[in-house]
């Protein structure tokens, strides 16, 4: 059966020639050109300018916000360290590194408020007027060191333009007409 069937010739299709394709510069394929560092995070930054502007917007709204509605809270510590300035000084001296303080003296020292007062009087920190509105009021409220401690109730009658202070317990009231000092008995300046 194989006899029977023509010979038949293959020719190979005819292909057109086409320019080779181009990948760009035809430089040899170890020769890449360096680029700068940030050029991938700065063309994020691009790309995403818009949800970065947004977010940046909104979390400056959210704190002022916050700053709006939030009553500040203060908390101060204050830490001591005590180091002498040369070795010959670790062995002479009321202080030494055997024996920085006793135990007592240590308690004594935490409960000391020297730092911490002054911070609360220079911030006005004891200052706080049930009206908001009235905080500017207070805004030059300055204590004497001797203070008759306590929560004071500021009374204005307006009919006879007098005011009144007063302790909340009764311990201590102080009147006098409108633009008068009021509290200097108490320790207020």
């Amino acid at each position: 059966m194989g006899e029977s069937i023509p010979p038949h010739n293959i020719v190979p299709a005819h292909a057109p020639q086409l320019p080779a394709a181009s990948w760009g510069n035809h430089e040899a394929p170890g020769s890449i050109i360096p680029r700068p560092p940030f050029e991938r995070p700065l063309a994020a930054i691009r790309r995403y300018k818009w949800v970065i502007l947004g977010v940046l917007v909104l979390a400056i709204g959210g704190g002022i916000a916050a700053t709006r509605v939030v009553k500040p809270q203060y908390e101060v510590r204050a830490t001591i360290w005590i180091q002498p300035e040369t070795p010959l000084s670790q062995t002479s001296g009321p202080i030494r590194s055997n024996e920085l303080l006793r135990s007592a003296a240590w308690v004594e020292l935490l409960r000391s408020y020297r730092i911490v007062d002054a911070v609360v009087r220079k911030l006005a920190l004891y200052v706080q007027p049930s009206n908001p509105g009235d905080h500017s009021l207070f805004s030059n409220f300055a204590i004497e060191n001797r203070l008759i401690p306590g929560t004071y109730k500021l009374e204005i009658d307006r009919d006879r333009k007098r005011w009144k202070l007063a302790l909340t317990n009764g311990a201590f009231t102080d009147s006098g007409a409108v633009g008068d000092s009021a509290g200097r008995q108490a320790g207020f300046k």
